[in-house]
């Protein structure tokens, strides 16, 4: 079952230059693991098609982030959570953060009911204008 985790992230500066760079959020994930089972951390990094996808969003406060993990297996909650708690990522960007993991927000749910979900958005669009679509040097 994917879980989706979003953790709020405190910068110390309420100014920044733009968010900090997502390899340095893939090694504090891989810190965390590691943290908490150095085998299976070792695992997830060395795999070419990553068992996760991570990503940081900004919020409207300036020294606020959060922080999205999805965890596509389920043998890496355990072990993310239990290194996440212990661990204290310092710094990202030359600034002083602070991973808020007790406010962490888990999102959990199952393959069967994200298939019934997933529904294509449909869109039907008119145009009051002439109109053409151009692909490979033809006019749709």
């Amino acid at each position: 079952m994917p879980y989706e985790l979003l953790i709020p992230i405190r910068m110390a500066a309420a100014a920044r230059p733009g968010l900090p760079e997502q390899r340095g959020m893939h090694a504090i994930f891989l810190a965390a693991l590691q943290t908490a089972d150095p085998a299976l951390s070792q695992i997830v990094h060395d795999a070419f098609v990553k068992p996760f996808t991570q990503a940081l969003l900004e919020n409207d406060d300036r020294d606020k982030l959060t922080w999205r993990v999805t965890l596509l297996d389920d043998n890496l909650y355990g072990p993310f959570v239990a290194g996440l708690s212990s661990l204290n990522p310092g710094r990202l960007l030359n600034q002083k953060v602070h991973l808020d993991a007790p406010a962490m927000q888990v999102h959990q749910r199952t393959y069967a009911e994200l298939a019934e979900t997933a529904a294509a958005p449909r869109y039907e669009i008119r145009f009051h204008t002439p109109t053409t679509f151009k692909q490979s040097n033809r006019h749709l």
